[in-house]
């Protein structure tokens, strides 16, 4: 008997959708539901599965996409190279919805038919638990503690990787400017990205609101295997990427738009996106967007061990100020305490001491008042400081900045 959808608004789970890749490299999305709507069909397409080399998560609009990897036991005999799972939530909660991800692709790679997928994410949205031979396989709640998140996330690791820079990735998350890390696993971009926000932990979800956990900057190679709406991109890219496939006779369907074409005006809008806002934490695979400073502040190259910021914000991002120095210290004094710089605790405990800092920061700007330069140094504070202490203000919530 089929199973019947469930109404979109009874969970934040929109859509499951499976991707497989040929032995010429090409992903094909054979199969996803319910039926995306157009919104969901740009999240898919942006999600485009090339880099999916372990769970990651990527946003597009206000929907989220999380993706985990399918092994096949006998890729060459199916034909297939390897697969994907993804799940569009209008949620963001890694850790919930990625282990239900990686719970879907695990249910893919013992029957790889869309009969176990499709039942796992109905009970999923109906009860909010999937069953498993001696209980629930996955449950909801089972990641809602807010202590175990951040003792989960990978903050110690990236602390670790900026080293000395630390300060200066810290003092743009406080300023709210553009901070974008590189690496050629989407993996540790995603976990990158995702622990930023626990730096500057005293605003608490605000800052997950301008996360860009996976960029492509470039069109994939991928497509769909039925036609799909335009998806939000740009009516001309649409018109001709409907008359370039209606044209070819190999064509999935007849005036269907591959996901590689719609993805290369998907990717526009994101660079685009980067370009036009002032604030955001966004990660990519693409190497080529170190090359273009317009769409970023701050530029971590994991894989490097390297950070470079732009022109524009250097003499503040890495001036000398008492509260780079503040930073610095307490993150070394916080690890050292944990066990050390590789100690499992040491990220969260950098973490609470980074916000611990801010929270410092922000009350000094409270005290001045109506913080301009003037109170700024009647109070005591002079150099680079000021105007690192002006930035804050204008870039935190609830602090009055008189009009410039």
């Amino acid at each position: 008997m089929a199973l019947a959808p469930v109404p979109s608004d009874a969970s934040p789970l929109r859509c499951v959708a499976w991707a497989e890749q040929d032995l010429a490299g090409e992903w094909t999305v054979v199969w996803s539901f319910p039926g995306p709507s157009s919104r969901e069909a740009e999240c898919l397409i942006a999600a485009r599965s090339p880099d999916v080399d372990g769970p990651c998560f990527s946003r597009v609009g206000d929907d989220w996409c999380y993706s985990a990897p399918v092994a096949y036991a006998a890729p060459r005999e199916r034909g297939r190279a390897a697969g994907a799972v993804h799940l569009i939530a209008s949620e963001f909660h890694p850790e919930r919805w990625l282990s239900l991800a990686a719970h879907v692709a695990g249910l893919a790679e013992a029957d790889p038919s869309p009969m176990p997928m499709q039942r796992a994410y109905l009970e999923a949205v109906t009860s909010g638990e999937v069953a498993g031979a001696d209980g629930p396989a996955w449950r909801s709640d089972a990641t809602a503690d807010g202590a175990a998140l951040m003792e989960a996330s990978r903050l110690g690791a990236v602390c670790r990787i900026l080293g000395r820079d630390l300060p200066v990735v810290w003092a743009a998350l406080l300023l709210r400017r553009r901070v974008v890390f590189y690496a050629g696993s989407a993996a540790d971009v995603c976990q990158a990205c995702r622990a930023m926000p626990l730096l500057v932990a005293h605003r608490g979800r605000r800052e997950w609101e301008r996360l860009r956990p996976l960029v492509c900057g470039a069109a994939g190679s991928a497509r769909l295997a039925a036609p799909l709406p335009g998806a939000g991109a740009p009516a001309a890219e649409v018109k001709a990427a409907r008359e370039a496939a209606a044209a070819s006779s190999s064509s999935a369907a007849e005036g269907a738009v591959s996901a590689a074409q719609m993805a290369a005006a998907g990717g526009l809008a994101e660079l685009a996106e980067l370009a036009t806002t002032s604030w955001s934490i966004a990660g990519t695979t693409a190497a080529a967007l170190e090359g273009m400073p317009s769409l970023w502040d701050v530029w971590v190259d994991l894989s490097a061990r390297r950070v470079a910021v732009s022109a524009a914000c250097e003499g503040l991002l890495r001036a000398d100020t008492p509260a780079h120095a503040t930073a610095m210290a307490a993150a070394v004094e916080a690890a050292t305490a944990a066990g050390g710089a590789g100690a499992e605790a040491a990220g969260p405990a950098i973490g609470r001491a980074l916000a611990k800092v801010s929270k410092q920061l922000v009350a000094k700007l409270s005290d001045v008042g109506e913080p301009t330069e003037a109170a700024l140094e009647a109070a005591g504070v002079s150099g680079p400081m000021v105007q690192l202490m002006l930035g804050i203000a204008r870039a935190e919530p609830g602090v009055r900045v008189p009009p410039a």
